[in-house]
């Protein structure tokens, strides 16, 4: 009789929950596991789908440079101050065909506004831009000294140079070259020897951009800020 109650003998109520509490806390972790690493992956995904997003944009804006001039027309006064200074918050330019564009950077997000038509380049639900800078080089219009300019004082030259062509009806741009022997005698620092004319500066406008975001969608403990820079050349400056 004791040999049979003794086989029959099964877990207790103790044991079944213990194995319970241990099985139902593994299964907890196992979850959060496998949550965490799906979110993980999720966010990682989402970042670089931004990333690719973000890099293709300042790759078309760096292509639309090179395809562009730069336009020194514009004022350059969103960043407080008027002319290009440093580090600007907007970029003009002008293709062949005489369409302006310009870039620029508006509640966190970048616009581009194409002959008067102002749109969004990124949506600030899923990004947001913090920084966006264009430092232009050089600062101004390097082809403004090809010709005799009424700027430049006393007769559209520097001192002592005189002007191929005397056009003082006109005070705002001479039509004439500067008279030259020497790159000191010029402006632009570009005197052709043979000719004695004072030549455009051998130089080439270029823009480098940085960008700088944040993903918008993840916590702020997730949130990191990357930036993207490029540097691109202006064709030559029609003149």
């Amino acid at each position: 009789m004791s040999g049979n109650k003794k086989s029959q003998a099964g877990f207790t109520l103790v044991e079944i929950i213990v194995v319970l509490g241990i099985f139902s806390v593994l299964v907890v972790v196992i979850l959060n596991v496998f949550i965490l690493a799906l979110r993980s992956q999720r966010q990682a995904a989402f970042r670089q789908q931004t990333l690719s997003n973000l890099r293709y944009i300042v790759e078309t804006i760096a292509k639309q440079v090179r395809t562009s001039e730069i336009d020194y027309s514009y004022p350059y006064d969103k960043d407080g101050d008027n002319g290009i200074v440093g580090a600007e918050s907007e970029l003009y330019l002008k293709d062949s065909d005489g369409n302006s564009s310009a870039y620029y950077l508006k509640n966190g997000e970048l616009y581009l506004t194409s002959n008067g038509q102002d749109s969004p380049l990124t949506n600030i639900n899923d990004i947001k831009i913090v920084t966006l800078s264009f430092f232009i080089a050089p600062s101004t219009n390097p082809f403004t000294e090809e010709r005799c300019n009424a700027a430049v004082t006393p007769n559209g030259c520097q001192p002592t140079i005189s002007c191929t062509v005397d056009d003082s009806s006109n005070v705002t741009f001479k039509t004439g070259f500067c008279l030259c022997t020497q790159n000191q005698d010029c402006a632009t620092n570009n005197c052709d020897t043979t000719d004695r004319v004072c030549l455009p500066p051998d130089v080439q406008p270029r823009v480098t951009l940085v960008l700088g975001f944040e993903s918008a969608q993840l916590r702020p403990e997730d949130i990191k800020r990357i930036y993207l820079q490029t540097t691109a050349t202006s064709r030559i400056y029609k003149r």
